[in-house]
């Protein structure tokens, strides 16, 4: 509370620029009536307190300033955090779901094949190794036939 009311102290030091009348921005516009002061000329106009009022709170508005790029970069990272945690969160979920599917399936008959079993992988594989086996020598058999007729079964 108490740095609250120091801040409005700060603020109030330099003042706001007194609202123009429409009379007055109709004249500024075409470069009559009085000119706006300088930056250099307001800071002239000051009082050596009201200079250091001034310099303690454009240094407050530094502070604020740097305060809240802190605070939007620690957002950014935990935004970015929060989503790399969120997706392997639903990955462990579509796996855990995948588990409970495969868990909640009732055995089946013995007469029938599992195809997730490791049986039927081996036998696939098994069969797959033959087929690319006979693509490579059937052609030669067939081209060179003399020279495989010796093999007999």
């Amino acid at each position: 509370m108490g740095g609250q009311k120091e801040r409005r102290k700060l603020k109030s030091v330099y003042g706001k620029p007194k609202k123009k009348t429409k009379i007055q921005v109709f004249l500024t516009s075409f470069g009559l009536g009085t000119p706006d002061p300088t930056p250099q000329e307001k800071w002239d106009a000051l009082t050596k307190e009201e200079k250091q009022q001034r310099i303690q709170e454009l240094w407050e508005r530094a502070r604020r300033y740097g305060n809240k790029l802190r605070f939007e970069s620690r957002l950014r990272k935990m935004a970015d955090s929060n989503l790399k945690e969120m997706m392997i969160d639903d990955i462990n979920e579509d796996a855990n779901d995948a588990n409970l599917v495969a868990d909640s399936q009732d055995k089946i008959k013995w007469y029938l094949i599992d195809t997730e079993k490791s049986f039927c992988k081996v036998w696939n594989f098994m069969i797959s190794i033959l087929i690319i086996y006979e693509l490579f020598v059937v052609p030669f058999v067939l081209v060179f036939p003399d020279i495989y007729n010796t093999i007999t079964i």
